[in-house]
């Protein structure tokens, strides 16, 4: 189930679904596409995540960077294009 890919599941069930219940849906798909996302994003995985360096950063900062901060500045620089 999605507990055992990593997503929370609290108070979510089969009939949110059935039910459509949209900030509970959404929430969990949101889930599933950042656990796919964190999966491939690395410098190595993604060499176009260098344009994320921050100023005061070198290139092996961002080559040990969590792959949850790569897609928190991915998705804000998208944003900021946007």
């Amino acid at each position: 189930g999605a507990r055992s890919l990593g997503c929370n599941v609290v108070n979510i069930g089969a009939h949110d679904f059935l039910d459509g219940t949209p900030h509970l849906v959404l929430g969990l798909v949101w889930q599933l596409v950042r656990l796919a996302l964190q999966r491939r994003a690395s410098v190595r995985g993604m060499p176009e995540l260098i344009g994320l360096f921050e100023e005061d950063e070198e290139l092996e900062d961002v080559m040990r960077m969590d792959p949850n901060e790569c897609l928190k500045r991915w998705l804000g620089l998208h944003l900021r294009l946007a």
